[in-house]
């Protein structure tokens, strides 16, 4: 089985997060992948918006200056 998550661009230049799941599978003597592909753009884009609100608040409560925490 695999599970995989990979950027890939498209021909305009854009950024997408693929994520590939599935499992190979005999078919007589061939060996067949059977799985799917899925946009996770949005899922990762908001990943990295909760990790970056995390590191703000690390910051203000370890006592950093707000203004110089905020501009970062």
């Amino acid at each position: 089985a695999y599970d995989l998550e990979f950027r890939f661009r498209r021909s305009d230049g854009e950024i997408r997060w693929l994520a590939m799941h599935g499992r190979p599978r005999a078919d007589g003597d061939e060996l067949v992948m059977i799985g799917a592909l899925q946009d996770v753009t949005r899922r990762k884009q908001a990943e990295r918006l909760v990790l970056r609100q995390n590191q703000v608040l690390e910051l203000i409560a370890s006592g950093a200056p707000l203004k110089r925490t905020l501009a970062e």
